[in-house]
């Protein structure tokens, strides 16, 4: 986990506890500007992925994090949401993500 935050809230330590005991890895940004910078420092750069894809995160949504990788070269984005794909093409997007 980041230790790099003092979350004054309980319910937010005891969601990181949470997760961490279920298995995940935890980063805690105190803004967008943070979560971007940590996703590309210490999740996208560690991982260097080939195929991307998301839950429609309001979170990637609004930290511009999306635009990014529809032009990061090499890197597929396999979009599963939106407004601009049919029904059935969301459900085929979906289950490209999933393999």
């Amino acid at each position: 986990m980041n230790n790099n935050y003092a979350p004054n809230d309980i319910k937010i330590t005891k969601t990181i506890s949470s997760l961490e005991s279920n298995g995940f890895e935890v980063w805690f940004a105190s803004n967008h500007l943070e979560a971007e910078k940590l996703f590309w420092k210490e999740i996208f750069n560690n991982v260097n992925p080939n195929t991307v894809s998301l839950g429609d995160s309001l979170t990637l949504h609004s930290t511009g994090i999306i635009p990014r990788l529809k032009e990061t070269h090499g890197v597929e984005l396999i979009e599963t949401f939106g407004e601009h794909l049919s029904w059935r093409e969301q459900i085929h997007n979906r289950k490209r993500a999933l393999s």
